[in-house]
């Protein structure tokens, strides 16, 4: 797929072309526009993200805003990055989701919707039991009014505060007849209500009744009294137990019934019915669990267990005939729901069977999954590793030291800098392939790893057991090293990468595709230079010396290069192989003078060293050559004789030519040197009196 990017940052227009289903690497120097294109393709596609925040300072007075097109095929993305690091691991845990990253796989839902199938059977009969639903709903309730403490019920809690001096609406007291009518109507609430808003009017006279204007001499007692045990929520609570009782009448025994009667006549003043309420709430507590757990059973109560019959066994229920539940209904309840239970129990073996399956696959995916983390963190020299662990009904995935029998628990404190970055791509590996993207983006991921690091990622990446290939992958990187270990070195990767290199120049980023042939060692690079006759020898001497400096040669030839660079008459030449000061024997001058005949042809020392003093034929040279690598050397040695400092400082330390990899791009083929450094040594150079 081609994409264009206009108006993002620093880029005014980009097209990259990104292959499906393989690694495309691209390629460029700092400064190219790599994790713009990263931006740009992500806040195209998350809503939560805005494409005009890329807008260029020098845009955002104008009506052009900036643009991605060629993304249509692309629906969702992930992109490893320094804020997917910062946001998303080392938090509260290594990384959240475990399960979900490493178990959850297309495997793993197969077996799982094979047990809920026979599960199934199991739940249906129990959800769908009318009977069955009502009991615990009730149950609860009547349940959740108590509270029980070490010896005896919270007198805080709304049953007992309720239930403290008995049914008071079916045994009024005395002095509080006259209310019955209104108590026992449909309408108490209300009254009640009213009744408690009129107190607030007492205060307008001592002793007048806002109800009436009669004395309240004789009232006050009973009306304080109402107040208090008639309250408006307390009665509402009084009303939701008794009627959750009388509902429940027929699931209680007739002890119980007998209980209940006398709470509602006596309270909970008598011990005796205090201990009632204790065993009622305890034996509803356990029946309730066992039928909630026969409603929701499913694969993750047998993930812990060795044995079915382990869960199933104890959801047997037995009522005997201290049980406050043993009456006939309860008991024709249970015997069902028994003998359905039965009938699964006598399907243990088959459902023990897929149970062991799935077990078994969910070892599996752990043992590999750990075995393929803990060889990259071994293969890249880390002294850690990593087990899947399921605690407390959750997986979680530890990190350990090899010094240490604990599990790290803040991994931000342990790891350095490196440590976090490569444990990163892994997680951020493992969480990509869980999900069904269409692009993985990684945004410069290793160029922060020495070499043996760098090989162990980009195995773990795209060589591993579990790995990116066949996926469509984008990285960006200022790193050659994987684009030499793809194309030059490895050529397991033929067939799953390709590289390109982004060139950017004014604001056009273009990309060129890396060809096997186009990755060179220096000394290939500087024969072909050195073998063609258009070539000037003053370039050919630059590529020259750069391959003695790679290669550690010091000879003679080498000493006479370095003299005529540095623009010395013979006669001044020194030898750095024993001191800057010192002279260069005659006899070792005219033998390094030799083998550069040998290899320049119609090499002319003093005709060379006249050029380079040159200063007009040397700009006249610069403006000429045509890549930025050969203009950068060139300006240095027009400079040795002009110094600027402050250009001078930014070339030989910022930006230091010499060092080359071993393998490079072809810098004739490629623009490997920043625009803005060529663009500045143009200036300088158009400044130049001559």
């Amino acid at each position: 797929m081609e994409i264009k990017i206009k108006n993002c940052n620093n880029i005014d227009e980009a097209s990259i072309d990104i292959i499906e289903s393989i690694l495309n690497i691209k390629y460029g120097i700092n400064g190219s526009g790599k994790s713009t294109i990263a931006k740009a393709i992500e806040y195209s596609i998350d809503e939560t993200k805005n494409l005009s925040e890329l807008t260029p300072f020098k845009l955002l007075s104008s009506d052009i805003k900036p643009e991605i097109i060629g993304i249509n095929n692309i629906n969702n993305v992930l992109i490893f990055n320094e804020d997917y690091v910062n946001k998303f691991l080392f938090q509260r845990k290594l990384i959240d989701n475990s399960f979900d990253i490493f178990i959850k796989t297309p495997l793993y839902e197969e077996k799982i919707k094979t047990i809920n199938l026979k599960i199934k059977e199991i739940k249906d009969f129990f959800i769908n039991n009318s009977d069955l639903s009502e009991a615990i709903s009730k149950l609860k309730e009547l349940s959740d009014n108590f509270k029980l403490t070490a010896t005896g019920i919270n007198k805080a809690c709304k049953g007992s505060k309720s239930l403290i001096d008995g049914d008071i609406l079916a045994n009024i007291p005395s002095e509080l007849k006259n209310y019955e009518v209104f108590l026992r109507s449909d309408k108490k609430f209300e009254w009640i209500a009213w009744h408690n808003e009129g107190k607030d009017y007492l205060e307008l006279s001592s002793n007048c009744c806002p109800y009436c204007t009669s004395s309240l001499t004789e009232k006050m007692e009973p009306i304080n009294k109402l107040d208090i045990q008639y309250g408006s929520t307390n009665m509402k609570n009084l009303v939701s137990i008794v009627e959750n009782i009388d509902k429940l009448k027929d699931y209680f025994s007739e002890d119980a019934i007998s209980s209940f009667e006398d709470i509602k006549t006596k309270g909970l003043s008598d011990q005796s019915n205090i201990k009632f309420i204790m065993l009622l709430k305890n034996e509803a507590d356990i029946l309730v669990g066992k039928l909630s757990k026969l409603q929701t059973l499913s694969h993750e109560n047998f993930r812990e267990i060795k044995n079915v019959k382990e869960i199933l066994e104890p959801l047997q229920i037995n009522i005997d005939h201290t049980n406050p539940f043993n009456s006939e209904k309860t008991n024709k309840l249970i015997f069902s729901l028994n003998e359905h239970l039965d009938n699964v129990l006598g399907k243990a073996t088959e459902l023990q069977k897929e149970v062991g399956i799935q077990k078994s696959e969910v070892n599996k995916i752990i043992g590999e999954n750990q075995r393929e983390i803990n060889s990259f963190l071994k293969n890249a020299g880390y002294r850690y590793e990593v087990f899947l662990l399921l605690e407390n009904g959750e997986y979680e995935l530890k990190l350990k030291h090899f010094d240490s029998e604990e599990f790290l628990h803040n991994e931000n404190r342990y790891l350095s800098f490196g440590e976090k970055n490569a444990f990163a791509l892994a997680l951020f590996m493992y969480n990509a392939l869980s999900k069904n993207l269409d692009l993985i983006i990684l945004d410069d991921p290793i160029s922060s790893f020495d070499n043996n690091k760098k090989y162990a990622i980009m195995q773990m990446l795209f060589k591993g057991k579990k790995c990116f290939a066949g996926k469509t992958v984008l990285m960006l990187t200022h790193d050659i090293e994987p684009v030499i270990d793809t194309i030059k070195v490895l050529d397991s990767y033929k067939d799953i990468a390709t590289s390109s290199y982004l060139s950017f120049k004014n604001g056009l980023l273009t990309e060129q595709i890396i060809k096997k042939e186009d990755i060179l060692t220096f000394p290939q690079i500087c024969n072909e230079i050195i073998e063609s006759a258009t070539n000037d020898d003053i370039i050919k001497l630059i590529y020259l010396r750069r391959e003695y400096e790679i290669l550690g040669i010091k000879d003679n030839a080498y000493q006479v290069i370095s003299n005529l660079l540095k623009k010395r008459e013979r006669t001044l030449a020194t030898d750095h192989r024993k001191g800057e000061e010192i002279c260069m024997d005659v006899v070792d001058f005219e033998n390094g003078i030799q083998v550069l005949i040998d290899k320049i042809e119609n090499f002319d020392y003093e005709e060379i060293l006249k050029r380079l003093n040159d200063d007009e034929k040397m700009v006249e040279m610069y403006k000429s050559v045509k890549n930025g690598y050969e203009k950068l050397l060139l300006f240095r040695i027009i400079f040795e004789k002009h110094p600027n400092p402050n250009i001078n400082k930014f070339i030989k330390e910022s930006y230091h030519t010499e060092n080359e990899f071993i393998h490079q791009l072809n810098p004739r083929k490629f623009e490997l040197i920043p625009n803005f450094i060529i663009d500045e040594c143009d200036k300088i150079i158009a400044s130049v009196i001559i």
